[in-house]
């Protein structure tokens, strides 16, 4: 998970220093909200496990679980520092 984790980091990183607001990245399996620099790195997690999903509305995305995911979750990028 760790080397996922700093891949998504650094391809987050490039894209959004090229000045992209918004990163989204899906089928991971896991779900994140990140800032980077002057944006954020979004990672949705799945439907099947965490029954996440992401609300973006006026430009400020948001993640959100459905009232039927489990009470725990194991951040994987609780030790990534950006």
């Amino acid at each position: 998970i760790q080397q996922a984790n700093q891949t998504y980091m650094s391809g987050a990183e490039k894209v959004i220093h090229s000045g992209v607001d918004i990163v989204i990245c899906g089928h991971y399996h896991h779900f994140k909200k990140v800032a980077i620099q002057n944006g954020t790195l979004v990672i949705l997690g799945d439907w099947m496990r965490y029954d996440s999903y992401a609300i973006l509305e006026n430009g400020n995305i948001t993640l959100h679980q459905w009232h039927t995911a489990p009470t725990t979750y194991k951040d994987p990028f609780q030790d990534v520092q950006p």
